[in-house]
């Protein structure tokens, strides 16, 4: 039985940032989603935000957003460069993340990495 999309997605998630060094260094939220058009996965800006938060709240990746950003100010004007204070900027990998791509951990039935 094939896996539904989103597992298939956000284990491409996964592997991309694996293959991208994600634990060391965290990868621009637009270049991940330009790297998942490489194989095929054409996300909304909303889509990966959403399939990102899963991730995160499972352990998989930490999210670095625009409130994070050192002076960040929410009032209106005073936002570092526009946006949305939950916006995500970029995605890194943790240390379980890495762990369930190379299969050292049981297999997630949400994330698909085979």
């Amino acid at each position: 039985m094939k896996a539904p999309v989103e597992t298939d997605t956000r284990g491409w998630i996964l592997k991309v940032l694996a293959a991208n060094d994600g634990l060391r260094q965290p990868m621009a939220f637009g270049l991940m989603r330009k790297s998942l058009r490489n194989v095929c996965i054409d996300l909304s800006v909303n889509g990966l935000a959403s399939e990102a938060a899963y991730l995160e709240e499972a352990g998989y990746i930490a999210c670095h957003r625009r409130k994070d950003i050192p002076g960040y100010e929410a009032r209106e004007g005073c936002r570092a460069g526009g946006g949305r204070p939950s916006d995500i900027l970029a995605l890194k990998l943790t240390r379980k993340g890495l762990d369930l791509v190379q299969g050292a951990l049981p297999a997630d039935p949400g994330v698909s990495v085979e």
